[in-house]
């Protein structure tokens, strides 16, 4: 009785998650390290570092145009994730730690509501199993480790809000809040387009209603204006509607078995037991599943025969497993290949959401065990639940700092060319050079298409000095890729050192194409602008710099450079006829 009790006890479902939530994910709070992603989008974004100066672009940029510029493949508009990074350099400073105590208390956030959610659908004993389990599923340590990953925790806590609110009884202030979370949600990640969805799903199976019921038509009716008024504002942004990269797959049956098996062994798989988490599934890890072996079909007919068994009951009979079957599946939709081709497979932080039917399934499975055998139900619970925290405890405990973080990456994924590329730049970074250079040159083996790794090493004779060499293996990395901007700086800055002025300066303009916040190409064009006498053209990129890198030291000398020759410039114009 007294587990009973405590299951629906609000407080004490609170309190122990944010106790599982501690053990499971507290490793995160001693990182320093902003690795991976976080390092583009976060640490090395100038559009962040700029503060206020930075906000309006940022809303009017592409998530991965802030980073990369006008050569980002990639097409996604997230600019309430970005205002979040921004608040927080505001407030804590370039510290990763308070990023990550955030991240923390979302997965709190998100725990909590979808307890609340479950509550209202669910026995208390099954609802308080489900909350828990998805607080430790393994499969979201990415999406918590990672502070990219706060797209995840921020969409799933506005939808969960979003659908706690628009329930019966609807107010006219429940319907403006949950449509103002929902609305919120859009700009965090793109997958909540498909809430409404998901929304008319809940309504048919649990209350029997149908989107165009007068009081269900009046919710709809918001969030489909809400979704216009968010696709103007990404089109006005992007200019494009969508763009997901170069596709990973040729064709979308290969797509489409490959997707299947991957569902079972790479997302259900650890989400029950924690086996085979990994950050990274760049080819050539997951072999496709072709249409002509015999081995392909099966994974992709167990899950069709599934899903569409699940829809006949849903339609037939509203069952209610088929709701937490198909219904969280649906935000899953955009990142395995079926709406849109992508430049990924897929990635293990894209359950967090969709996992919301598991943790239900699970929650149910125990609530049932329970009631026939209390006793070994709550042994086994318990256990289960600490596994699952020190598996999530370990799996976090990698990403401390950026060379744990590469080995584990290439534990799971050796033919990772990319992460092998950043491993061997961090071996480097760490004073381990030999080793350093021998992964850059094995990520070239893997990968000879690849920038990355010339680019680095590019960077390293440069710093060495050895100017030919630098040379060499940027002009090789810009054959690759010629839409990295830093790589177009260093070209620049080879061709100064070898007095090729109008070169150097034609490079750092081919930077600032592409990244006109870049901080580097401003102060070494400004460089150049001064010495050649063009004191205004030197002005705005002088300013441009210390807007761009208020932290690095020279840049309260280049924004008062910038005021002498605005003022040098303006006495001039005053004392001409």
């Amino acid at each position: 009785m007294r587990t009973l009790r405590f299951a629906g006890n609000p407080a004490a479902i609170l309190t122990a998650t944010a106790l599982l939530c501690l053990a499971a994910y507290g490793p995160t709070l001693t990182q320093r390290a902003y690795l991976h992603d976080d390092s583009w989008i976060i640490a090395q974004n100038a559009l962040l570092d700029a503060g206020p100066a930075g906000a309006g672009t940022l809303l009017a940029t592409g998530y991965w145009e802030a980073a990369q510029g006008a050569s980002a493949r990639v097409h996604e508009y997230r600019p309430l994730l970005m205002l979040s990074y921004l608040a927080q350099r505001l407030t804590t400073g370039r510290a990763a730690q308070p990023m990550h105590a955030v991240n923390l208390l979302l997965h709190l956030l998100a725990c909590w509501l979808v307890y609340l959610v479950l509550r209202r659908r669910l026995s208390s004993a099954a609802a308080a199993a489900g909350a828990l389990a998805f607080a430790v599923m393994p499969t979201h340590a990415e999406a918590v480790a990672a502070l990219t990953g706060r797209s995840e925790l921020l969409t799933a806590a506005l939808l969960l809000g979003a659908w706690l609110l628009l329930e019966r009884p609807l107010t006219t202030r429940r319907l403006a809040a949950g449509t103002a979370l929902f609305s919120a949600a859009l700009y965090a990640k793109e997958h909540a387009l498909l809430f409404p969805l998901f929304l008319a799903l809940s309504d048919w199976t649990f209350d029997r209603a149908l989107p165009w019921t007068r009081e269900r038509r009046r919710i709809h009716a918001a969030l489909l204006a809400s979704i216009s008024v968010y696709l103007l504002i990404r089109l006005a942004a992007l200019g494009i509607p969508f763009g997901g990269g170069e596709p990973y797959f040729a064709g979308r049956l290969t797509a489409a078995l490959t997707v299947s098996r991957f569902a079972f062994t790479r997302y259900l798989w650890p989400s029950l037991t924690g086996a085979g988490l990994c950050p990274d599934f760049v080819r050539p890890l997951i072999p496709d599943a072709l249409p002509g072996a015999a081995l392909s079909w099966p994974p992709f007919l167990l899950l069709a025969g599934l899903y569409a068994a699940a829809v006949a009951a849903l339609i037939k009979r509203r069952a209610q497993w088929s709701f937490w079957l198909c219904a969280p599946s649906i935000f899953l939709l955009p990142t395995i290949h079926i709406l849109a081709p992508l430049d990924t497979i897929g990635a293990q932080r894209f359950l967090y959401l969709p996992s919301l039917g598991l943790a239900a399934g699970l929650g149910v499975i125990w609530a049932q065990a329970y009631a026939a055998r209390p006793r070994p139900a709550l042994a086994a619970g318990i256990f289960l639940l600490a596994f699952q925290a020190w598996t999530c405890a370990s799996f976090t405990r990698a990403w401390r700092a950026a060379v744990p973080y590469y080995e584990m990456v290439l534990a799971c994924n050796p033919v990772s060319a990319r992460a092998r590329a950043a491993y061997g730049t961090e071996l480097i970074v760490a004073g381990r050079a030999p080793e350093g250079e021998a992964q850059l040159a094995e990520s070239i083996r893997l990968s000879p298409a690849l920038a990355l790794p010339y680019y680095n090493l590019a960077r390293w004779a440069w710093e060495q000095g050895n100017i030919a060499q630098a040379e060499r293996r940027v002009t090789e990395s810009l054959s690759r890729d010629p839409g990295v901007a830093d790589a177009w700086v260093l070209a620049g800055l080879i061709a100064q050192a070898r007095g090729r002025e109008a070169e150097a300066e034609k490079n750092l303009k081919r930077a600032l194409a592409i990244s006109p916040w870049n901080p580097a190409a401003n102060y070494n064009l400004a460089r150049l602008e001064m010495a050649d006498g063009r004191r205004a053209e030197s002005s705005v990129h002088w300013r441009a710099f210390a807007t761009y890198a208020p932290q690095d030291p020279d840049a309260p000398q280049a924004a008062e450079l910038a005021r002498r020759l605005d003022a040098a410039s303006e006495s001039g114009a005053r004392a001409r006829p």
